[in-house]
């Protein structure tokens, strides 16, 4: 498994991105995925692909 493809709980990838829980929904709601237990989870990948899009300025798409 590729590091960056890691899976992470929505606890996780918030600390991961070091944002506050607020900021992560904003900028990051969408990319979580799913599970029958109605938990969230996040790749790795997908968080530092929407990281790179922040960073260019693509604060649009949320």
């Amino acid at each position: 498994m590729n590091v960056d493809d890691e899976i992470l709980t929505t606890d996780e990838a918030i600390q991961f991105t070091r944002m506050g829980r607020q900021s992560f929904q904003k900028y990051y709601r969408g990319l979580g995925l799913k599970l029958e237990s109605n938990s969230v989870t996040y790749r790795k990948s997908d968080l530092l692909a929407r990281w790179g899009e922040l960073k260019d300025g693509d604060h649009g798409r949320v």
